[in-house]
């Protein structure tokens, strides 16, 4: 059960994460396989009659204060959460950081997260290790990027700035854990400057057989 006993960005989004499964099983609504909807970038859902009452528990000192209502179901997520979830074929993606204390002198791997629909369960993650230099990897804002699905491919970009196509057929049909494609890495290739993705993280987009991406061209310095 998700708890509120302050107003760390993580702990609501997670809260978020399971009122939106719980409207998307009780309203058996469409996935919403990207930022934005789908390609017209519409948020506004089709759906009708959606709950309009909800809450999670709230806390004061670790005592109850309201119990949770409308939520099916919530699971933890890192430290610094900037992503956007996206609902497909019976998962949720986000991605985030790991919160687990980093090595003296390191930052948090950036983690993209699956859960499943029905129950919350976590199913799968990838980890993607901090690049090595504040440069080009702030560290502590995980992976901003919301991914892209469509039917068994999920597009997602890292905090390493990289593209990585996954095969997400092996997991929807039960036969194993999401295998990868094919990884482009904007650093090497195009001399990307990826810092801190709060404003606008890169999210792929597709149009008929093209993928659209947006990188960065950020100029800085720091000592």
């Amino acid at each position: 059960m998700c708890r509120v006993s302050g107003t760390r960005l993580t702990t609501l989004t997670t809260c978020l994460i399971g009122f939106w499964l719980c409207v998307s099983v009780h309203t058996s609504a469409d996935d919403w396989p990207m930022l934005g909807r789908d390609g017209s970038r519409n948020s506004v859902s089709p759906e009708k009659n959606p709950p309009i009452v909800w809450s999670v528990e709230q806390l004061d000192k670790d005592r109850p204060i309201r119990a949770a209502r409308g939520v099916r179901w919530s699971m933890p997520l890192g430290s610094e959460t900037y992503s956007s979830p996206v609902v497909a074929g019976g998962f949720v993606w986000i991605g985030t950081n790991d919160d687990r204390k980093p090595l003296s002198g390191s930052m948090p791997n950036s983690v993209l997260k699956c859960f499943r629909v029905t129950d919350g369960d976590q199913v799968y993650e990838y980890n993607s290790p901090w690049l090595g230099t504040v440069n080009y990897d702030a560290g502590w804002t995980g992976l901003g990027s919301s991914p892209l699905v469509e039917g068994d491919r999920l597009w997602f970009t890292t905090n390493r700035s990289e593209v990585l196509c996954l095969d997400i057929g092996p997991l929807s049909r039960g036969e194993g854990m999401p295998r990868e494609l094919w990884k482009l890495d904007f650093v090497k290739e195009f001399n990307s400057y990826p810092r801190v993705p709060l404003m606008g993280p890169p999210r792929p987009c597709s149009i008929g057989v093209s993928l659209f991406r947006h990188f960065e061209t950020t100029v800085a310095e720091v000592r």
